[in-house]
């Protein structure tokens, strides 16, 4: 197993603003690290320059002992070889080649003898259950199926680090659960040090040991799934992972209904932060708010609020409310008997509120 170390690294584009800004991660060996961000975050950018395909402005990037990029010390490592498998967003199969040549092709490309490329294809298709369909073409397969043939085409060449972008994008959602569940088979039996990107906080939440949220082309947060949800460390972090998103609440002088100000200054109080004009915003995830008031109000804020719609999901129903001219949406298992416009009280437990200061960081 590999581990990945990437300090300080940047990287533009012609000059222009910075794709990827002072990034520092480690990677340790063996984990599943998601680069987890919206569309223009540097989360691509960053894969490719661990894959090698990007070269860093400054900065280095290490894969165990040996040197990736360090351009401070004039050392580049082509990308064949960094020993590691690379899965684009499209697969990239040749249609003209058959599943078990599209396996071999990198084994091909470094002159494995004719005996290994047929134990590696084999045992690489035989992992992700395609055996069956060796002889047969790209475009007689599905979605899925290609997305195999893809995976097993990087295992055959057994690298120590899986790099993959975006790879279930393509898929319908039936599909992208089950190939969730491959990928996380496959790493609790490889133990490859797996790099993937995704935009989709739902696969970086389920597949992950480590989530690495990306803003902009800077780190927001490195953390466990876990702590990514339940302790973001800044605003954009809390608006971002969670479905439904974090209801935040932000306070901007003149704009604030009496509640607000109420709920701000008590939410202080308990935190001990002497000024609650310190507090920017304040964050509740949707399944910490509760239908109907507490008996215990010195540890819940309770508000009255109205019902706006009701959204059936199956397993669950998420509530739009109405708290003033505030949207508040609250997810609850149970069927909900309130009407559209009808009053009442929603009530959060002080403990589970994320409070964000001017700069958008956890206080």
């Amino acid at each position: 197993m590999t581990g990945i170390s990437l300090e300080h690294i940047n990287k533009s584009y012609d000059g222009r603003e910075r794709a990827v800004e002072d990034l520092s991660l480690e990677l340790k060996p063996g984990s599943f690290v998601c680069l987890l961000g919206p569309s223009g975050c540097g989360k691509t950018t960053t894969l490719r320059m661990i894959a090698g395909l990007e070269r860093v402005d400054s900065g280095s990037i290490r894969a165990g002992d040996q040197d990736f990029d360090v351009p401070a010390e004039n050392l580049f490592i082509h990308p064949e070889d960094r020993n590691l498998g690379l899965v684009f967003q499209s697969y990239a199969l040749w249609p003209h080649m058959t599943v078990e040549d599209n396996v071999a092709f990198g084994l091909k490309m470094r002159k494995a003898s004719p005996h290994k490329r047929e134990k590696l294809v084999s045992d690489s298709l035989a992992q992700l259950r395609m055996e069956q369909y060796r002889k047969r073409y790209p475009a007689e397969l599905s979605g899925g199926q290609q997305q195999r043939v893809a995976l097993a085409r990087m295992l055959a060449i057994e690298p120590e680090i899986l790099l993959l972008d975006e790879p279930l994008s393509n898929l319908d959602a039936a599909l992208r659960l089950e190939m969730r569940s491959e990928l996380k088979r496959l790493h609790a039996r490889l133990h490859n040090t797996i790099v993937f990107v995704t935009h989709d906080q739902l696969e970086a939440m389920s597949l992950a040991t480590d989530i690495a949220v990306m803003s902009k082309g800077k780190l927001e947060q490195y953390d466990t799934p876990m702590n990514v949800y339940r302790k973001p460390s800044s605003a954009f972090v809390a608006k971002f992972v969670g479905n439904p998103p974090m209801n935040m609440i932000s306070f901007h002088e003149g704009s604030l209904e009496p509640w607000m100000y109420k709920f701000r200054d008590e939410t202080a109080a308990r935190r001990s932060i002497d000024d609650p004009k310190k507090i920017s915003c304040i964050g509740f995830r949707s399944e910490d708010a509760v239908i109907g008031g507490s008996n215990d109000t010195g540890l819940w804020w309770s508000q009255k609020v109205y019902l706006d719609t009701v959204l059936p999901t199956g397993p669950e129903t998420v509530l739009s409310l109405m708290a003033g001219n505030f949207s508040i949406y609250l997810v609850t298992g149970q069927d909900c008997t309130l009407a559209a416009g009808e009053e009442t009280l929603i009530s959060i437990p002080y403990e589970k509120l994320h409070v964000f200061d001017a700069g958008g960081f956890r206080i």
